[in-house]
Formats: C-alpha cells, sequence, structure tokens
C-alpha cells in the first residue's frame, strides 16, 4: 500500500521543474513568470482487469473514473491515492501516457510497474522544436520596427 508515481519534465537535458500545479487549471514552471497553466491529461490503464474497481467502488466513481491526488515534489508532479486514500494507487503495472498543452514528448507512454510501497518515477523528454521563424525587417511599421529592434530571443537578436 501507498504506491505513488512522479511525473519529472526534462527540455533539451534541462529539468523543467514544476513550480505549481492548479486542479481545472494545469501546471505552472519555474523561470516562466509570464506564463499561463498548461493543461495536463495523464491517462492510467492497469494491465491487470479489475486492478482499479475496489477504488471506484470505494469512492462511489462512475464510469472508469478514477482519481489521483497532485501536490508538487521537489520539481516534480506526484500522483498519490485520492484524498490520502494510501490503497487509492494499487501496486501493479501500469500503462502511463501523459500529454501538456505545448509540448511533445519522445517518451508520453511507458509501462511502470508498482510494487508494494514503492515510488517511482517517469522521466518526460520533450521532442525538439524544428519549427523556424522568420522575421523579415521590411514588414513593420516604424514603432513595431523599433520595438523588434531592440527585442532578443534566447539571448539572440532578432537581426
Amino acid at each position: 500500500m501507498n504506491e505513488k508515481m512522479v511525473l519529472r519534465f526534462v527540455n533539451g537535458g534541462e529539468s523543467m521543474k514544476v513550480k505549481a500545479y492548479l486542479p481545472q487549471q494545469g501546471v505552472l514552471f519555474e523561470g516562466r513568470e509570464d506564463d499561463s497553466p498548461l493543461t495536463l491529461a495523464l491517462g492510467l490503464q492497469p494491465l491487470l482487469p479489475g486492478l482499479l474497481d475496489p477504488v471506484r467502488m470505494r469512492n462511489d466513481w462512475r464510469f472508469k473514473e478514477f482519481s489521483l491526488d497532485v501536490s508538487v515534489q521537489e520539481g516534480g508532479l506526484l500522483l498519490s491515492g485520492y484524498r490520502g486514500d494510501p490503497g487509492g494507487l494499487p501496486c501493479g503495472a501500469y500503462d502511463v501516457s501523459v500529454e501538456l498543452e505545448s509540448y511533445r514528448f519522445v517518451n508520453s507512454q511507458q509501462r511502470l510497474v508498482l510494487q508494494e510501497n514503492e515510488t517511482k518515477t517517469m522521466v518526460l523528454s520533450t521532442k525538439p522544436d524544428a519549427r523556424l521563424v522568420c522575421v523579415k525587417e521590411n514588414n513593420f511599421d516604424d514603432a513595431t520596427k523599433a520595438l523588434v529592434d531592440q527585442s532578443r530571443v534566447n539571448g539572440v537578436k532578432l537581426w
């Protein structure tokens, strides 16, 4: 009893530290002070049919609904039994899938096997973004050009 999962996010080899999780809104990361919460979706499919049924019955959940407690722990998201239920995430094998708004992961679907009293970590690594932005200097009015002339993207001037 008391099994848990931790989600950790990595972008370009560097840890993306979660600073807050806001239910019904999403995840906020450190170093992104102007960002709004990013929507997080988690899929949890046990390999053993019926593994989660006793938890659903205890909570009177319907239609395969399943909830977990989510909290921030050391820059990651800790997933554990709903409302502190130590049996709320039973040990067993799960196929876990994660989606995070604006990000694509190379390993967004993983199989985790939780042993009794174990906390298992799932590290999600972003896929490189191959998009290219091309800014043409002659397409701006004077005020916008003055602003762009002083702007930087990742510390680099636009032209």
